[in-house]
């Protein structure tokens, strides 16, 4: 639902590759031309976990890349680090929800390319989290009044983002954004074609929705 002062919290979701950065930028310069104040806002680079670990790494190259090791390992079980990462994107969700108020004080419409959505299906990924604690984070996370998941099939998203030698992380992740989409009834849009057709079909969303 629109804010009372016309802002809308618009997000892009998706697995790697998807074009998330370049369709939330066309999307920031759109709502700018429609006076909608828009602004790209970090959520998953700003995390509180991921500056520790940029801190570390200034302290420890060594340490960070055990941490990282240790958090990037899907074996079953708790583990101080990722007990930590939990408590972490807690803190996350809450201070992202005060910037979300005084955002919205401003008048300023939030565009994320990638969403707490995204750290959350992340941690589903690693195992971190169980279905339960899975649902209760779902429902704690700001809903946006758009989330658009970005869908590519797994051998699209390797091929472009060249990070993970593993397909089945493509095949995983994108069922997990399959489920996410479900749950939260975001808007799927096909994002194997070329980035301004995928463009255009998400501006004629946001026309008939906002705009």
């Amino acid at each position: 639902m629109i804010k009372n002062n016309g802002t809308i919290l618009l997000t892009f979701s998706g697995v790697d590759g998807s074009g998330k950065s370049t369709i939330a930028e066309k999307a920031v310069q759109y709502l700018a031309e429609k006076r909608k104040n828009p602004s790209l806002v970090e959520v998953y680079s700003s995390s509180i976990f991921l500056n520790m670990g940029r801190v570390l790494g200034k302290i420890s190259g060594k340490a960070k890349g055990a941490m990282e090791e240790r958090m990037s390992s899907k074996e079953k079980g708790g583990g101080f680090i990722r007990i930590l990462r939990v408590l972490c994107f807690f803190l996350d969700i809450l201070i992202f929800r005060m910037r979300l108020f005084i955002l919205n004080i401003k008048g300023v419409s939030p565009v994320c390319d990638r969403y707490l959505y995204d750290t959350l299906v992340h941690l589903r990924y690693l195992k971190a989290l169980g279905e339960g604690m899975y649902k209760s984070f779902l429902k704690f996370i700001p809903e946006p009044d758009m989330t658009v998941v970005l869908s590519l099939n797994a051998d699209l998203a390797m091929g472009r983002e060249m990070q993970h030698d593993n397909i089945g992380y493509y095949e995983e992740k994108a069922a997990l954004y399959k489920d996410l989409a479900e749950k939260k009834s975001c808007v799927v849009m096909d994002s194997s074609g070329d980035a301004e057709s995928v463009w255009e079909k998400v501006k004629g969303v946001l026309d008939s929705r906002f705009l």
